[in-house]
């Protein structure tokens, strides 16, 4: 049997989970809204968390496939000619030399190496961001002041306490959502996308986070893991009002005064607002598949 569409992703280490998210959202609307047949594959996938999807999953390459959906960064040429030889393919976000070969690029984030525009009307944002947005029927109060998505490393999270000394923080770790510090007594009975709507800025790195912080009304302040994040982050906070504190390894100067100055206005942002958002999007990507199938 031929699969409609297959989604060729990748989830940890340089891929992070942004773009398994994004894809396996983008999937399970084609598969429930258009009927249509999508199968997610790659290596090490965290499947076990999404068993009963109407989703195939495959620990390897398409084989029998109307369309391929590209999105795991720098591919090939040799990789996309290989799964042109059983489909069109379309690449997402791909900074590899394949995306020469590739019979459509979309770019849904800036890149640094050959795109100087992108799509934000089919931007995508992530399955558990969404599937929690669907779960809010009632306007959340802005009571919070900074939801710092925690890296794994204490001494960043310090030298965050260091820069907002005497406001309230959450921490979002593993999906769960902290107060103050990492431990269970201190675990709150909300998911990252209500802590999202709860509080005036994220302190996050580059990626699809910022952009679902965004749409909760939410303003993203960027310290990045690395130089290359830390670029892309300041691309983008020159065409909005981004705060980038650089790296880990080396905040900004004067970063502690523009945190100091940083407004603390209650914007205001409805929950359906925001879903209708993401399904419009996810609408227009379909409609744009539609010619290929």
């Amino acid at each position: 049997m031929t699969t409609d569409i297959s989604i060729v992703t990748g989830w940890g280490g340089i891929y992070g989970s942004g773009h398994f998210r994004r894809m396996l959202l983008l999937a399970v609307h084609l598969t429930e809204k258009y009927r249509y047949s999508v199968e997610i594959c790659g290596k090490n996938l965290p499947v076990g968390n999404y068993t009963g999807l109407p989703v195939k999953f495959k620990n390897d390459y398409p084989e029998k496939t109307h369309l391929i959906i590209h999105d795991r960064r720098d591919s090939t040429v040799n990789e996309i000619s290989e799964l042109q030889r059983k489909a069109p393919v379309i690449t997402v976000d791909d900074t590899g030399e394949g995306r020469f070969t590739a019979d459509r690029v979309l770019d849904l984030l800036p890149n640094l190496e050959f795109s100087r525009e992108y799509n934000r009307n089919i931007f995508l944002y992530g399955y558990d961001f969404f599937e929690n947005l669907k779960k809010i029927y009632y306007e959340i109060n802005r009571d919070s002041d900074f939801l710092y998505y925690f890296t794994g490393s204490n001494d960043d999270l310090n030298r965050v306490r260091n820069l907002i000394p005497g406001k309230k923080l959450m921490i979002l770790y593993n999906s769960d959502v902290y107060e103050k510090e990492l431990c269970q007594e201190m675990k709150l009975s909300v998911n990252y996308t209500e802590a999202l709507f709860k509080n005036e800025y994220v302190i996050t790195h580059f990626g699809i986070l910022p952009y679902e912080a965004i749409l909760c009304g939410c303003r993203p302040v960027f310290i990045n893991p690395s130089e290359y994040h830390s670029k892309l982050a300041a691309k983008e906070a020159q065409f909005r009002n981004f705060l980038q504190l650089g790296t880990y390894e080396k905040i900004r100067y004067g970063a502690d005064e523009m945190m100091k100055n940083l407004k603390f206005d209650h914007i205001k942002q409805k929950p359906s607002e925001a879903g209708k958002q993401v399904i419009e999007n996810l609408d227009r990507f379909a409609e744009m598949l539609s010619v290929y199938l």
